[in-house]
C-alpha cells in the first residue's frame, strides 16, 4: 500500500478545487490501473464544493456512456469517483444556530455522493424537552377534567366507572410518551458517540462495498473538543461547541478508513490532504493550537496503524 501525507493549509472551496478534487479526477486520467477513486471528508462542515464537482464528473461519464462517445474508450468508461462526507448540519429552525455552509442532509445515489450528518451538540434534548413540555400540558389538562367531573357529577357508580376510564386513558398516554420520548432520545443521538458510530456503520461499510483503488482522505480536525471550528453562536450571541471529537478518535477512524480499503482487493494507495482546524481560542491566553497538533499526530499514526490496538475499539 502506498500511503501520503498532503500538507495544505487551505480552507473549503480553495482546498476542494485544488488540492482534493483535482487529484481524485487527475488520478483516474493519468493512472491506467486506476478505476475507482474514493473520496472522504471528514471535515466538520460539509463538503459541498467536492460534492458538486465528484457529481458533475459522474453525471459527465454517464452522458459520455449513453451517447457512446469514440472519445470514451473502454477503460474509460469503468472509472468511477465515490465521494462521501461526515460532518455537523444543523438548519437552526429549533436551536437557533444555523451551521454553515447547512447543507449536506441528503444522499445523492445517481451521483455517487453519500452524506452523513451529524446533529451538534446544543441539539441534544431539544426534542425531549418538547415531548416533555407537551406531556406536562397534557397533565394539566387532565387534572383539570378529573377536578370538574368531581366537582358535578354525584358519587354514583357512573361516576366511578368514568373517573377509572379516565385514569386508564391517561396511564395509557403516559406510557406512550415515555416511549416516545425514549425513542426520540436514541434517534438524537449527538457528539463524538453518535459521529464514531457512523464511520463504522455507515463509512467503513461504503468503501468497502465500492472497493477503490485509491482512497483520498479530506482530513480536517475542526471536530476536535474546543476547536473553533465547530462552535456555534446562537440568537442571543451564546457561543455553544458542536462536536467534541478527542485526538484518539482521529486515529481510530483513520485507522478504520484504512483498514477497509485495504480489505479491498484492488486498493493501491491512500492520500490524506489536511483542511480544517483551527485550535481553540481563550480570551486571556489567545489561539492554542495544541488539540490541532494531537489531532494530527493521532492521525499520521492511524494512517500507518502504529499502535492501534482493534481490541481497543468495539
Amino acid at each position: 500500500m502506498l500511503y501520503f501525507l498532503v500538507v495544505a493549509f487551505l480552507f473549503c472551496v480553495l482546498t476542494f478545487l485544488h488540492s482534493l478534487s483535482l487529484p481524485s479526477s487527475g488520478a483516474l486520467h493519468a493512472l491506467e490501473t486506476m478505476e475507482k477513486v474514493c473520496v472522504i471528508d471528514f471535515d466538520v462542515h460539509h463538503g459541498n464544493g467536492t460534492e458538486e464537482i465528484a457529481r458533475s464528473w459522474t453525471n459527465r461519464q454517464k452522458r459520455e456512456q449513453m451517447m457512446r462517445s469514440s472519445s470514451l474508450s473502454a477503460a474509460a468508461a469503468k472509472k468511477q469517483i465515490f465521494f462521501c462526507s461526515i460532518h455537523l448540519a444543523d438548519d437552526g429552525v429549533r436551536s437557533g444556530i444555523e451551521f454553515y455552509p447547512n447543507t449536506g442532509v441528503k444522499d445523492d445515489p445517481l451521483g455517487n455522493c453519500l452524506n452523513v450528518a451529524i446533529a451538534p451538540l446544543w441539539a441534544n434534548g431539544i426534542e425531549e424537552k418538547r415531548i416533555k413540555t407537551r406531556k406536562r400540558h397534557f397533565d394539566e389538562q387532565t387534572a383539570l377534567c378529573e377536578e370538574n367531573n368531581e366537582a358535578t357529577m354525584n358519587a354514583t357508580q357512573d361516576t366511578t366507572t368514568t373517573t377509572a376510564n379516565v385514569t386508564t386513558a391517561v396511564t395509557t398516554t403516559t406510557a406512550v410518551t415515555t416511549t416516545t420520548t425514549e425513542n426520540s432520545s436514541a434517534a438524537n443521538e449527538t457528539g463524538r458517540e453518535a459521529w464514531m458510530k457512523a464511520v463504522k456503520e455507515r463509512l467503513v461499510p461504503a468503501i468497502r462495498a465500492f472497493a477503490p483503488n485509491l482512497l483520498i482522505m479530506s482530513a480536517g480536525f475542526d471536530a476536535a473538543e474546543t476547536d473553533l471550528g465547530n462552535v456555534g453562536v446562537d440568537r442571543r450571541g451564546e457561543r455553544k461547541v458542536g462536536v467534541n471529537l478527542q485526538p484518539k478518535d482521529y486515529e481510530e477512524m483513520t485507522a478504520r478508513l484504512v483498514e477497509a480499503v485495504e480489505s479491498c482487493p484492488e486498493a493501491k494507495g491512500v492520500v490524506s490532504i489536511l483542511e480544517g482546524g483551527y485550535g481553540s481560542y481563550d480570551a486571556s491566553s489567545g489561539l492554542d493550537r495544541d488539540i490541532l497538533a494531537k489531532c494530527c499526530v493521532s492521525h499520521v499514526k492511524g494512517l500507518s496503524s502504529f499502535g492501534f490496538d482493534k481490541s481497543t475499539y468495539p
